[in-house]
């Protein structure tokens, strides 16, 4: 079985948790190619073993780049226009 390729968006505790539930539960499914973050401390830095590859504005790049096929966000507090921007990055 191929795994599918996801981008994470957002490094913070909730995107920490996220991945800890994926490698313990979903390892086999999916592949992790990163976080995107806008916090300039995190860009070119690991969080949870993963790196975090740029900023939210980098989506369509990093998803031809690395071939995702699914974008998880992981920002409880994401308002609604963050949500529509990553949507739309992702059309």
């Amino acid at each position: 079985m191929q795994k599918i390729n996801i981008l994470i968006v957002g490094a913070g505790v909730a995107g920490r948790e996220l991945v800890a539930q994926l490698i313990k539960y979903f390892s086999n499914r999916y592949e992790i190619v990163g976080f995107l973050d806008d916090d300039q401390k995190l860009q070119g830095r690991k969080v949870s073993g993963i790196k975090v590859l740029g900023k939210i504005d980098d989506l369509p790049s990093q998803i031809k780049k690395y071939k995702v096929e699914e974008v998880l966000i992981a920002i409880p507090s994401a308002e609604g226009f963050l949500i529509r921007k990553v949507i739309n990055a992702c059309q």
